[in-house]
């Protein structure tokens, strides 16, 4: 299933520790806030997710990049300005599918969405509102709902003769695509608390009673009770697991004084001899605490160094120490790459194995958008300039690169429209039983690992590659392959699909059985339409590695 999440909030209310770091990113335990949401989803089938940015957009990315290490995908909508939540909702709707889900990005929750989901699909419902109880519903707004759970009405910070419930919307709904339909256009300004939903009543809007934990983390104090919550397992959480019976979860360092329950020590602490952490307390990477200190109900973030007989309790004191993330880092290595055909609008460049296209979780730095980026490479995403397609770390070949706005919008819509043609060469285990074909089989991420793509998937998305036989070999065969659509690692999983896996491939075919140090997939040519009306084709050969491994299989 696929989940929008509302991203785009500055955090003003969880300042200081929002000041430099976006709201979402924040340490919380052990990881961003917002990873504990998207392992939530995860648990619940969800395989991608977007995030709907604004404030700090670029450092959202920096930290989570394409989801890979969350076992989900990630894409980004970064709002022109403050849109509310349905207009956020509307200028992301491109990206989404005929159901999905829409949270609320502040959240900290274990409620069952996968339940919540079965009743939306019993009750037939156009959106179906997860709704929690809590103590004083004043300071919210309650949902009054009929005894078929159809919604009746909403009632803005009632009275309290006006209190006949404790229910208040969650911020996570399931909405089908056709509530889109009745909304203002793109770029709108528009609530769908106050301006969608209240026109949904009576017309297919429900709302789900849901159990479970559930709190928005929106002030110091609630963030330091959701560390708590997590700790003590409170909250179903991955970090919470991994505690363990002793409630204690110490990374290596030098821990000399007693730490007690609930805690976590991160990587490269030092815990001197009288020394006590905990209980409830969590040390961030690289933090000294000094003899006789005491950290209770606490939480210090990296690199802090608390002095002898310092004492940090009762959540009184939150010690902060974060770096602030840039976009497009200029400094250190810079990728190596070919021009292949360059004019005022675009570059055409060959990309070498090894070489990542963009930053994306630990590749911070010597990406092939960063080298662009100083050749004039720009327009769309600011994380990876000028980028119109990628191509996997280890595929080597042909990108095609926008220099500015203009540009970048009109090859993007080639790219939607299947009008660029995208060829590639790969070797492939055995011989297809024909030599022209084409394999049309959707997909998705693989119900069992979730680092692939498969046709055994939970939600298939369209999928189209076609193939011709350039030379037969004894054990395999040499294909030109050229893309209809543009899944993630389609030409990869859609061989391995079919029994033919693509050499070398690690991920998708056989391990180390032919000696290759990356897979035999090179993108061999591009043809497109240029902004200026030219047609342009772009041929680029083998390079040697491949070229040399085709030669030592040949009698």
């Amino acid at each position: 299933m696929q989940a929008l999440i509302l991203a785009g909030g500055e955090g003003t209310r969880l300042r200081p520790l929002t000041s430099t770091v976006p709201k979402l990113v924040v340490p919380l335990v052990d990881r961003p806030f917002i990873s504990y949401m998207l392992e939530w989803l995860r648990r619940h089938g969800v395989d991608q997710a977007i995030m709907s940015c604004g404030f700090m957009a670029d450092g959202v990315r920096a930290v989570l990049g394409d989801g890979a290490s969350l076992g989900l995908e990630l894409l980004y909508v970064e709002e022109p300005g403050p849109l509310g939540t349905g207009g956020a909702l509307k200028f992301a709707e491109e990206l989404l599918e005929e159901r999905f889900l829409m949270l609320n990005g502040d959240v900290l929750t274990d409620i069952d969405l996968t339940d919540q989901l079965r009743q939306h699909e019993r009750t037939g419902a156009r959106a179906t509102l997860a709704l929690v109880p809590v103590d004083d519903p004043s300071a919210y707004g309650l949902v009054r709902r009929h005894a078929d759970a159809s919604v009746k009405e909403f009632v803005e910070k009632p009275r309290p003769e006006q209190i006949d419930t404790n229910l208040i919307s969650a911020g996570a709904y399931i909405l089908e695509r056709e509530v889109l339909d009745e909304m203002a256009p793109a770029g709108s300004q528009i609530s769908i608390e106050r301006d969608v939903f209240p026109r949904l009543v009576g017309r297919g809007l429900y709302g789900y009673e849901a159990s479970g934990y559930w709190l928005d983390i929106g002030t110091p104090e609630r963030y330091l009770q959701g560390t708590f919550d997590i700790l003590e397992r409170t909250v179903q959480t991955e970090v919470g697991d991994a505690l363990g019976p002793s409630g204690v979860a110490v990374s290596d360092g030098e821990i000399a004084g007693t730490v007690l329950a609930s805690a976590l020590i991160g990587p490269g602490c030092a815990v001197a001899e009288g020394a006590t952490v905990g209980a409830r307390a969590v040390l961030g990477r690289g933090v000294s605490i000094g003899a006789g200190a005491v950290v209770q109900s606490a939480v210090v973030l990296d690199g802090v160094r608390a002095r002898k007989n310092d004492r940090l309790r009762g959540g009184e004191t939150i010690v902060i120490a974060p770096a602030p993330v840039t976009p497009v880092p200029s400094a250190g290595e810079v990728a190596d790459f070919t021009i292949m055909y360059e004019d005022p609008q675009l570059i055409v460049v060959d990309k070498p194995a090894g070489v990542v296209v963009h930053p994306a979780g630990p590749h911070r730095d010597g990406t092939l958008s960063q080298a662009l980026a100083r050749h004039g490479g720009a327009g769309g995403d600011p994380w990876r300039p000028g980028i119109v397609h990628r191509l996997d770390k280890d595929t080597s070949g042909l990108l095609v690169v926008a220099k500015g706005e203009e540009a970048h919008r009109r090859l993007k819509a080639q790219l939607a429209a299947h009008e660029i043609v995208r060829e590639y060469l790969a070797l492939v285990e055995g011989r297809p039983p024909a030599r022209t074909g084409t394999i049309d089989a959707p997909l998705g991420r693989d119900r069992r690992a979730r680092m692939r793509m498969s046709i055994d998937t939970d939600k298939p998305r369209a999928a189209r590659t076609h193939f011709v036989l350039e030379e037969a070999l004894p054990s395999t065969a040499l294909l030109r392959i050229r893309l209809e659509t543009g899944r993630t690692h389609q030409i990869r999983a859609h061989f391995k699909a079919i029994g033919h896996p693509i050499c070398g491939d690690r991920e998708y075919g056989t391990r180390d059985r032919y000696g290759l140090q990356r897979q035999f997939l090179h993108a061999a040519k591009l043809e497109f339409i240029a902004p200026s009306g030219k047609s342009v084709t772009v041929d680029s050969p083998l390079p040697p590695d491949l070229a040399g491994f085709l030669r030592g299989l040949k009698p």
